[in-house]
């Protein structure tokens, strides 16, 4: 609305600088011999009349491409900021679950009795749906590395994008460790469930990689909700300053407030107790 607002007053200037250079000629034609004015107004009408216009339909065209343009650009923008959103729901979802998941197990434990269970028998297969292509399209919002807003937001979404791979990536890897120590299990017989133990039954590197890539998740889930925050809010900083337009892309808070830490189950002491000193 702004753009056009813009481009009607220009072209009312341009207009009345039209007629004012015709009220004028008028008035010196007045002045002028009837035979001069005549030769006079053929070359206005042939040289000076068709630049006016010629004028007057580049500038409007170049006017109607830059705003093309910019149009495209803030469609690049909001796409990144609905990317974005995109990605912390999925984020969000994660930690719901996870949080869920070990509460879940640490309540079962207390109500069996059991004080000391290790941080192994917390794991279990977790679904979370990653959208298929989530992720920001870094190359449609080049142009904003020209400006010193957009360089700091780039550089953040890029980090972020690491980010979010890395959860998706732990977050496959603990599912594929926790089948693998599954199946080992299941497949013990009677005489290995009771001669050896669960490290001895499934091997080292399985162990230990279920309990690593679990927290490895859980430190994402823990720690990363601030980085897609950041990311918004630099991204409608840049946007703001490039398109120069205050746009509505910043941060708002959330409709849905299960995910927040307030709200979400208490993470089991073991768990805590990984994340502080390590598994």
């Amino acid at each position: 609305m702004k753009g056009k607002t813009e481009l009607i007053i220009k072209l009312l200037a341009v207009a009345w600088i039209f007629a004012a250079t015709l009220i004028t000629i008028s008035s010196i034609k007045e002045n002028l011999p009837s035979e001069f004015w005549r030769d006079s107004w053929d070359f206005i009408k042939l040289i000076v009349g068709p630049a006016i216009g010629a004028g007057i339909a580049f500038y409007v065209n170049d006017y109607v491409h830059k705003q093309r343009k910019k149009d495209q650009e803030r469609t690049a923008i909001y796409g990144a900021s609905y990317a974005i959103g995109s990605m912390l729901e999925d984020f969000l979802n994660v930690r719901v679950v996870f949080r869920d998941m070990l509460a879940d197990a640490a309540e079962g434990f207390a109500s069996d009795g059991i004080t000391d269970a290790p941080l192994v028998a917390y794991v279990k297969p977790q679904i979370a749906t990653f959208l298929p292509k989530n992720g920001i399209n870094l190359l449609s919002i080049h142009f904003l590395l020209h400006a010193p807003e957009g360089k700091e937001a780039f550089q953040k979404l890029q980090h972020l994008e690491r980010i979010y791979q890395h959860l998706i990536d732990v977050h496959g890897l603990y599912n594929e460790a926790v089948l693998e120590r599954q199946t080992k299990l299941a497949t013990a017989s009677d005489e290995e469930r009771k001669n050896k133990n669960e490290v001895e039954i499934i091997g080292l590197k399985t162990y230990h990689s279920v309990m690593d890539f679990l927290i490895a998740v859980v430190e994402h889930i823990q720690n990363d909700e601030r980085e897609y925050i950041e990311a918004s809010n630099l991204l409608a900083s840049a946007a703001d300053a490039y398109l120069h337009e205050m746009t509505p892309l910043k941060h708002r808070g959330y409709k849905n407030t299960r995910h927040l830490e307030e709200n979400l189950r208490p993470l089991p002491p073991p768990i805590a107790s990984a994340l502080k000193y390590g598994a």
